[in-house]
This record gives structure tokens, C-alpha cells and sequence, in this order.
């Protein structure tokens, strides 16, 4: 992806300039070595894929929120940034760069008019920052013929990791050799390992007394055994003669760990990156709700950092003007699943902070007409806030409310209708006492006030004058021959005028 897998010899190769150093285990550490290693390769092409296929959208600040400025001359550089490479090559590149060097580079190619035009990427291992004087850094880039050219800040993209310094990023592969070298060390131990059939070295045992004639007899023998049974011929069974017999040292990866080693550099190495074990196939410690949430984590602590730089480095770098800016679409790799995402959508439309439009946009669907109001949820409005202005027009006196909403007056009528059966049971069991006095009538309806101002969402002043004509009302129905009816009837319109 980013080095030749056998990097060249040549007099003006980079493999003449790359700095040797070995780690104490003796491996030499170097990022197209590391590369080769293949949960670094694992994790460096994660990352890159991932910001390279992430939507980039350049927006225009509004007076309250923001609007996608697709038109923008920006916008329509950094989807085709320069004539052999598609967008997502490009940061795909460029982000490989900077997760396995710490920096990535682009120069910045102006046309006759002074505007942006082209993104051209720049090799890191040929291309260093100098300080200059006054602080500004400048950049000193060898193409792969060996010319060498110095460019200014404001003509380079730099893309650049977590620093030391402020001026470049931090060579993650640099800074753990000891640790990439001891998962390189642990690979070619098992490779040789498996190499030699995963057999451990044997020895021959002679009987008490026995020895060779002498030194070129031992030679001769041994050349021989090697020669019948190492190689080719590796697997078939030794005969042995003169009482030999043939042991095996009793070595194994278990033994010596190596098993362990291996999954411990690798747990290690996707730590280096942040990058989830389970993104490099590692499940040994996975299960179904932890790779969920480290999914999550994925984003908010490995993508979500280098986008935020992804955004900042172009806005610095590219005359984006004051109104406008650059930012990644992160939405889609939090989403849930199907279930939770669209009882999200549920609960956000609800409560009308979510358009359904708006979810409709999230799961790439076409706009319907008539579906870009936010919904009123009726249950979250303060009491008495309904008044006739939403829910009724100017009814004569004891009419029911000529409504507007039809969920409205569903809920209004529900609850009218449950206060109305509370105030017919009272009156009914008030009315077949023997003692049917103002004291037993008001010890029926004791603290019946707070049930209808909860009920129906009115102040407890509203529902205590309600309260009292019910009860002035209680002698007439005395005489009814249908006083549930009758009760239930009156009570339902008069609470839904007073809900109103």
C-alpha cells in the first residue's frame, strides 16, 4: 500500500537512507518492515479505510445551525483532489501515512488564478520539517528520482499525529520498537518453528560403551542420517542400528509460551493504535455486548481523533473563508441496530426534536411532502396551555368544544370520560345512603379536586370550582331514573370544556 514488500537496492533507494536499528531481541525495526507484520497492517489499513470512506462535507455556518455547501470550490477539490486518484484514495493514502509514520504530507498546486486546484501527495520517508528562524516550518521533499525541492507552509497539507514538538507527529513505530520487534522476533521464531515440520532438534543415544571409531566415522554417520532423513526427506522414519536409539527433546510452543507471546503482542500492538482487538480478529475475549460497545469505542477514541485533525488540518491549510468549514459524517458508524435505531427515530420524533424527514435522510430515503413539521407531543405542554386557541374555537355555553386535533381531543375525551365514571360511582354510592347531607356529600368527594386537576391537566383552582358544582348538581340527580347515563353524559362535556 505504501512501500514495496522488497524495497529496491539501488544507489538513490530509500532503503540506503533508512535508519538501522535493531531491538534487543535483534530485529530491525522499520515502518515497511512493521508493515509486514500483519496486525500492524491490520491496523494501519482499519484506520485508513475507515477515514477514507468516511463522507466528508464541506458546510456553511448559519445564523443557527449549518448547510451543506456542495457547490464550494473546496468541496469539489477534496472529492476529486488530483487527476489519478479518487477521493477516497487519496485519504485512504494520506491517512495510512500518518497512522504508520505519524505524518502525512500533500502539496498544495495553485492554478493561474491563485485558487487550490490540486492535492498531490508526498512520500514521509522523503519529506522532513525544518524550522526556520522565525518559527514557521518549512518542508524539505525528495521525489523518487532524487530531486529535491523545499516547500512553505502554505503550500503543503500536513496531517500530522500526536507530537511532541508541534511541528511533527510522533513515529508510533519509532517509539515502541521494542515492542513491534518482539512480535517480529515471536513471528520468526514460529515460522522456523513450522519450517523444520514443527519438530524440536533430537538426539541419538548410544549404547553404554559404544563409541565411533573415530571422528570421520562420526562425521560420516551424521552427514548420513542428515542426508536420509532432514530436507525432502523430513517424516520418515529413522532406522537405527547398533543399539542407537533415537529421543526428541521434549519442546513445544507451549512450553516456551510462544502461543502467549504472540496474542500478547498483538493485544499490545492494537493497543499502540487504539484500534479494537476484535477489529484485527482477535476474539479470544469477545463476546456479542462487549464488541458492541468496543465498536463504540472505536469511534469516539480511534476515528473520531483523526477526523477532528482530518478537519483541522484542512481548514488551516485550504482558504476555506470564514463562513465556511469542513467536517466528517460519523453518524453511520454509531448506529445501533435496526430495532434500536428506529425506536430512536421513534422517541426523537415524539418528542419533536426529530422531523420525520429528518429520520427518513439518516436511513438515505427520499423526502415525503408534508412530513417536515417536528411533531407537538400533546403530554409535555403545560397545564392549561391548550387553551381555546389549540384545541377549540368559541362554542356557545354547555356545547362541546368544536376541536381542532384529532389526537387531542382523543386524549381529552378519554380523560373527561374517566373523571366522569369516578364522579357517577361517587354520587351513586352518596345517593343510596340513608344520611344524605352537605357533610356526607363532601366527605364523598374529599380530595377528589386533586384527581381531576391531575387527570386532566388543569390547575387545582379549576378543578375545585368543578368539584363544588358537581356537588351542587348532586340533589337533581337524585330524582333520575337513569343517573349513571345521565351523569356520565354532563360530566364528559362539561370536563372537556374545562380541559380545554
Amino acid at each position: 500500500m505504501f512501500l514495496s514488500a522488497a524495497p529496491s537496492r539501488a544507489p538513490d533507494s530509500d532503503f540506503w537512507f533508512a535508519p538501522v536499528q535493531r531491538t534487543g531481541g535483534g530485529a530491525m525495526v522499520t515502518d515497511d518492515v512493521a508493515l509486514r507484520l500483519s496486525t500492524v497492517y491490520k491496523c494501519v489499513r482499519n484506520i485508513a479505510e475507515t477515514i477514507g470512506a468516511l463522507p466528508l462535507i464541506v458546510y456553511e455556518r448559519q445564523a443557527r445551525g449549518k448547510q451543506r455547501a456542495p457547490d464550494h470550490p473546496l468541496a469539489r477539490l477534496l472529492a476529486n483532489p488530483n487527476p489519478w486518484q479518487t477521493a477516497m484514495q487519496w485519504r485512504e493514502l494520506m491517512q495510512g501515512h500518518a497512522s504508520l509514520t505519524g505524518n502525512a504530507y500533500s502539496e498544495i498546486v495553485l492554478d493561474a488564478a491563485g485558487r487550490e486546484d490540486m492535492l498531490i501527495p508526498l512520500n514521509p520517508q522523503r519529506t522532513t520539517v525544518e524550522v526556520m528562524d522565525n518559527g514557521n516550518p518549512r518542508y524539505r521533499t525528495r521525489d523518487a528520482k532524487g530531486r529535491e525541492r523545499v516547500l512553505l507552509a502554505g503550500e503543503v497539507l500536513h496531517l500530522a499525529g500526536f507530537s511532541t514538538d508541534g511541528y511533527t507527529g510522533l513515529n508510533p513505530v519509532e517509539a515502541e520498537r521494542a515492542a513491534i520487534g518482539a512480535a517480529i522476533t515471536s513471528r520468526d521464531f514460529g515460522s522456523n518453528y513450522f519450517g523444520n515440520a514443527a519438530r524440536p532438534p533430537m538426539w541419538i543415544k548410544m549404547p553404554p560403551g559404544a563409541k565411533f571409531a573415530s571422528e570421520e566415522a562420526r562425521k560420516k554417520f551424521v552427514d548420513g542420517f542428515r542426508e536420509s532423513y532432514a530436507g525432502m526427506n523430513q517424516g520418515r522414519v529413522p532406522v537405527m542400528d547398533q543399539g542407537m536409539e533415537l529421543q526428541a527433546l521434549s519442546l513445544s510452543p507451549s512450553d516456551s509460551q510462544w502461543l502467549e507471546s504472540r496474542q500478547y503482542s498483538d493485544v499490545d500492538i492494537c493497543g499502540l493504535w487504539r484500534v479494537p482487538p476484535h477489529k484485527v480478529g482477535i476474539y479470544d475475549q469477545a463476546k456479542w455486548a462487549n464488541v458492541e460497545q468496543a465498536a463504540l469505542e472505536w469511534v469516539t477514541d480511534c476515528i473520531a481523533p483523526w477526523a477532528r485533525r482530518w478537519e483541522l488540518a484542512l481548514q488551516r491549510a485550504l482558504d476555506f473563508g470564514d463562513a465556511y468549514f469542513p467536517e466528517h459524517l460519523l453518524e453511520g458508524l454509531l448506529r445501533g441496530d435496526t430495532k434500536t435505531r428506529f425506536e430512536a427515530y421513534g422517541k426523537g420524533i415524539q418528542d419533536g426534536w426529530l422531523t420525520r424527514n429528518e429520520a427518513r435522510e439518516r436511513e438515505n430515503l427520499n423526502a415525503i411532502d408534508g412530513l417536515d413539521d417536528p411533531l407537538e407531543p400533546l403530554n409535555m405542554a403545560p397545564a392549561g396551555s391548550r387553551g381555546v386557541d389549540q384545541v377549540r374555537g368559541n362554542p356557545p355555553s354547555g356545547a362541546a368544544p368544536a376541536i381542532t386535533d384529532a389526537r387531542a381531543v382523543a386524549i381529552l375525551q378519554a380523560s373527561a370520560e374517566r373523571v366522569a365514571r369516578k364522579e357517577t360511582a361517587l354520587l351513586t354510592k352518596w345517593a343510596r345512603q340513608d344520611d344524605r347531607t352537605d357533610d356526607s356529600l363532601a366527605a364523598a368527594f374529599d380530595g377528589h379536586a386533586r384527581f381531576v386537576a391531575d387527570v386532566m391537566a388543569i390547575p387545582l383552582e379549576a378543578a375545585d370550582a368543578h368539584t363544588r358544582a358537581t356537588m351542587a348538581k348532586a340533589p337533581r340527580w337524585l330524582d333520575a331514573k337513569t343517573l349513571v347515563e345521565d351523569v356520565e353524559t354532563e360530566q364528559t362535556a362539561a370536563l372537556m370544556l374545562l380541559g380545554a
